[in-house]
């Protein structure tokens, strides 16, 4: 153990295989040990101490091996600085049990989003985008296909009602996250001369776990992030007159289409086997808003503190179910459930946050000659795609860790 923490380059690849672990984890695999080991497990009303105790054990393990590389783990934090909006939701998010009316399982929560955030922090000092990049290429890699092979010899363990999930908890999660590993494994391919035809058969094995996850978000969701992406690729191919042009070329197109699908909504929501509800999600948004306007509208619930069927009558979230009965588990919106949970401050905050990063995004992308330069912007698309009919957002979930990732990454600041 002495061995390993005092070699930096055997510490420096097992705390990569620690991240990797950490993030199929986060990426909430159903496999054993991995769902055990996800940080929101230990705050579970299941979990017997026993659990606790040993999961935490297996944690603290950890940091003794890798101490060496936890040794600035304090001064590092001090990259929070340069978000502030992201430092008081932080903040807001500790507090959030002194308002919850259940202050205990709240804290719990909150103290599994605050230390997943601030490993990600740490994380953001000692691993470069390009690093952090091929690392999510490769467990893109190792998820999806793992999940592929999982649907084909073990169908009733992996596929479900509405198509593929593989080794993941739902269909548009797994397909939305194969949206991603193909942008990534296609600017891979553009980028190196080896390994090409390994790349053309991952994307490929990509796109059946896409197109068999039946999810008209994860289709959306690869679109979107192609022309984000191609539009980078070929402005970087330009001069500067090419390039303004081109800008409003694309302007004017993307104005048509936005035109074209505002007047064809119905139809082609129809095409993509969707209803304008978006299955029902916006049934019951109304009367999630009006709860919260009524209870706290500028704290919220706190931490976990809305969606609790075990408290029967007691449950914030008692009256909020859709048309046809389904009582949803969450709002099935990222930004309207961290509402829930913080506030429309709280909300407020990962707006601003979120507007600064994307500027940043946008400079990092324009400015840098990287071949990852686009990674950053790609990520901000997919995160907030992600989270606009999907909950994916302020958890200990990678999307989460991802943003804090980039929001404090001292490349982007």
């Amino acid at each position: 153990m002495l061995k390993i923490s005092s070699n930096e380059k055997t510490a420096s690849q097992l705390e990569t295989f620690v991240l990797c672990i950490l993030f199929i984890a986060l990426a909430e695999v159903i496999l054993p040990p991995f769902s055990q080991l996800r940080p929101k497990a230990i705050a579970g009303l299941d979990k017997t101490l026993g659990s606790a105790v040993a999961q935490i054990g297996i944690y603290l393990f950890f940091i003794l091996v890798l101490r060496n590389r936890f040794r600035d783990f304090f001064k590092n934090l001090t990259l929070l600085i340069r978000d502030p909006c992201l430092l008081f939701i932080l903040v807001l998010t500790l507090l959030s049990a002194l308002w919850s009316r259940s202050p205990s399982f709240t804290f719990k929560g909150s103290l599994v989003i605050v230390g997943t955030s601030l490993y990600a922090v740490h994380i953001a000092k000692h691993y470069s985008i390009a690093r952090m990049t091929a690392i999510l290429r490769f467990l893109c890699a190792v998820i999806l296909i793992v999940g592929a092979i999982f649907c084909i010899v073990l169908p009733s363990f992996s596929v479900n009602e509405k198509g593929w999930q593989g080794i993941m908890s739902f269909p548009i999660r797994t397909g939305t996250f194969a949206a991603l590993g193909i942008v990534l494994w296609l600017a891979h391919l553009i980028s190196t001369r080896n390994q090409k035809s390994l790349s053309l058969g991952i994307i490929a094995i990509f796109l059946i776990v896409l197109v068999r996850s039946n999810s008209a978000q994860a289709l959306l969701t690869l679109i979107a992030l192609l022309g984000i992406f191609i539009t980078q690729y070929l402005f970087k191919k330009l001069q500067a007159k090419q390039a303004t042009v081109a800008s409003v070329i694309f302007l004017a197109i993307g104005l048509c289409l936005f035109f074209v699908i505002e007047s064809h909504t119905r139809g082609i929501f129809e095409a993509l086997g969707k209803d304008t509800t978006l299955s029902g999600r916006t049934d019951f948004w109304p009367t999630v808003i009006a709860t919260l306007n009524h209870h706290n509208p500028l704290l919220g619930f706190g931490v976990y503190g809305f969606w609790q069927p075990w408290q029967g009558d007691d449950n914030p979230a008692r009256y909020i179910i859709n048309a046809n009965g389904f009582v949803p588990p969450n709002a099935h919106s990222g930004f309207l459930d961290l509402a829930l949970e913080i506030g429309w401050l709280g909300l407020f905050l990962f707006a601003c946050s979120f507007l600064k990063l994307t500027i940043n995004a946008v400079r990092f992308a324009i400015e840098s000659k990287t071949q990852t330069a686009f990674v950053p912007i790609i990520l901000v698309a997919y995160i907030f795609i992600s989270n606009f009919s999907e909950t994916q957002l302020f958890s200990d979930v990678y999307i989460w860790f991802l943003y804090v990732f980039l929001a404090t990454s001292p490349e982007l600041n």
